[in-house]
């Protein structure tokens, strides 16, 4: 091998840990994602995604998630609007604290909002999931609350391992 393949074999060697360090999964994964302060925006499929209440100061160890006081999930998607939180008028509620994730599926691309409560009256991690395209809320949980299983059977494919991991706190 030349010198010069072997100080650049080695940089790679170097860096990759940096790399791999800075790939913490975050609250909030959705394509072409982008954060400005408290508030974030993307897309899943066809719908477009605004977030509001979005935890900038990362006081817990998973960056950007959603705050239960004044957060708002705005999703939009073929002339229809789907609230979610702080003056929503759907029946997705938002707890403690909550992360938005957009997963692949079998059937296409489906926005997950994983629910994390702190209380004993409420499932620790509570799932919805939403059809991008529709708006519509395919999981059917007992009393509104929807577990990793029932989440499970609405995507058709196991949910993202970071969507089942309790938060520090809860």
């Amino acid at each position: 091998m030349h010198q010069s393949n072997i100080r650049t074999a080695l940089a790679c060697l170097l860096l990759t840990p940096v790399v791999v360090l800075a790939q913490v999964p975050g609250g909030i994964q959705l394509e072409n994602a982008t954060f400005d302060g408290h508030d974030a925006s993307g897309t899943c499929g066809p719908a477009k995604v605004e977030i509001t209440g979005v935890d900038a100061d990362n006081t817990t160890d998973t960056p950007h998630l959603i705050r239960d006081y004044g957060a708002t999930v705005r999703i939009q998607s073929a002339g229809k609007t789907l609230v979610v939180g702080d003056g929503g008028t759907s029946a997705v509620l938002l707890q403690n604290q909550n992360k938005v994730h957009c997963s692949a599926t079998p059937s296409g691309p489906r926005l997950v909002v994983a629910a994390y409560c702190f209380s004993k009256y409420c499932l620790p991690i509570s799932y919805t999931v939403i059809d991008p395209a529709t708006l519509l809320v395919i999981s059917q949980g007992i009393d509104g609350e929807c577990d990793e299983l029932c989440a499970t059977k609405a995507l058709g494919s196991p949910l993202p391992a970071d969507l089942t991991r309790s938060l520090n706190g809860s």
